[in-house]
């Protein structure tokens, strides 16, 4: 409800509840109901203001509550009847003028009264059209002055605000291109330049002024039933059937629908077959559309798992696996010195040699390292010291929870792993399981 009809007929009217209208503003008249023992106003969150109760002499019990932009209440000293009043919750009321003198406030709920008034403007306690004044209230100069803290001629010392506040006007927000650092109020103004079109691949919803950066948005990979060639930009919409667990030969990684062809005895193996770009597949018989021809960037997802560091040449580097193995493994062979060093990147993969090749325990991490394989990628081994700080301090979605296995020795019977919960290295028994993130370079 916005607002409600005319109730003066009502005569015989003896309770009445206005609440949860939270469109109501005002009241109409209710000075005719001279019938009404019971009124109940609570719960209206536009309310603004309440009519004149100062007639309904009969009523005994009123409730005006959670009542959020009420600021004021009318008269209620003529109201002798009263035998239960509660005032309470109403935000923007803090304090009444006055109640009726013959009501005992110790069982009711109430808002206090308001202290009287200074009724001298030099004091700081004077108030304009209060109830009551009293000079002893009267106890602090007023000092006047703009009390508003982000205003230039703020004054800490006012007591009084006097209206004369400044500020200077401009755009407030630090990622707007017209970011104004001086700016006190924001007026409005600020620009976010980006595609505006809603229709483009690269909308950005921010963007209030055009920068001509649209781009028309499809599928972009040419294998896909739904390719579009005008496409500038890849949506995400490719619909591309085929095998889509990687437990087979011709899993397809790009695949977005199951689509029952997933064969053990399949040759067909899908990935890049174009050897001019660095995602080349040597194994792949079938393309897939997963060449990339722009230089490696971390977080691409290509050649079995995720960049996550390239080196100085820019086209060489290391991906790691996209899920850890399943359960933990031992490092193994506690007691048994497998290499010296083997710290820095570029040592992992000679590490997990060393390591299988000298230690005749199974399953161990980095046994289990070197049998992974996705889509016929079957290079993978246990990242060294520098190799998984690099990993998880690379800035993808890493892990969070987990200790991880390196395959880099501490002493003879020790190693040491990832600690994901606080972000660094550790040494270990050998003899503890921890998880085990495959990676390999390309």
């Amino acid at each position: 409800l916005t607002s409600l009809p005319d109730l003066s007929s009502l005569s015989n009217l003896s309770s009445l509840t206005i609440n949860y209208n939270n469109q109501l503003t005002g009241l109409p008249d209710l000075s005719s109901l001279s019938n009404l023992s019971q009124l109940n106003i609570y719960d209206n969150d536009q309310l603004t203001s309440l009519p004149d109760l100062s007639s309904l002499s009969n009523l005994s019990s009123l409730t005006i509550s959670y009542n959020d932009q009420l600021t004021g209440l009318p008269d209620l000293s003529s109201l002798s009847n009263l035998s239960q009043l509660e005032i309470y919750n109403n935000d923007l009321i803090e304090c009444v003028d006055a109640y009726p003198d013959h009501l005992d406030f110790n069982y009711w709920r109430r808002t206090p009264v308001c202290p009287p008034a200074c009724p001298y403007p030099e004091f700081a306690e004077f108030k304009e059209n209060a109830m009551n004044y009293d000079e002893s209230s009267c106890n602090t100069p007023a000092v006047n002055g703009c009390m508003d803290y982000i205003a230039t001629n703020y004054n800490d010392l006012a007591n009084v605000d006097d209206g004369t506040c400044e500020y200077i006007y401009g755009c407030t927000l630090w990622d707007a291109s017209n970011y104004n650092p001086d700016a006190t109020t924001d007026d409005g103004t600020c620009i976010f330049y980006g595609c505006t079109d809603s229709s483009a691949g690269n909308y950005n919803e921010i963007a209030n002024s055009d920068d001509g950066s649209c781009l028309i948005g499809g599928c972009m990979n040419s294998t896909a039933e739904n390719y579009n060639p005008s496409a500038e930009m890849d949506d995400g919409t490719c619909i591309i059937n085929g095998c889509t667990l990687s437990l087979f030969p011709n899993y397809n990684a790009l695949a977005t629908i199951g689509d029952g062809s997933c064969d053990m005895n399949s040759s067909n193996i899908y990935g890049c077959t174009d050897e001019s770009t660095w995602t080349y597949h040597e194994f792949a018989t079938i393309e897939n559309g997963s060449c990339i021809y722009q230089n490696p960037q971390i977080g691409m997802k290509a050649l079995g798992g995720v960049v996550f560091y390239i080196d100085s040449t820019g086209i060489h580097g290391l991906v790691a696996a996209l899920n850890d193995l399943p359960g933990e493994y031992k490092w193994g062979c506690s007691d048994t010195l497998i290499h010296e060093d083997g710290f820095i990147i570029g040592t992992g993969y000679q590490n997990t040699i060393d390591i299988v090749e000298r230690c005749s325990e199974r399953p161990i991490a980095a046994s289990e390292a070197m049998a992974y394989e996705v889509n016929s990628f079957n290079d993978w081994y246990l990242p060294s010291h520098s190799e998984i700080e690099k990993f998880f301090s690379s800035g993808i979605e890493t892990p969070w929870n987990h200790y991880y296995w390196t395959s880099s020795e501490y002493p003879d019977n020790s190693a040491y792993y990832y600690n994901a919960y606080y972000g660094h290295i550790n040494d270990s028994s050998k003899n503890n399981s921890h998880k085990v993130r495959p990676i390999r370079s390309f």
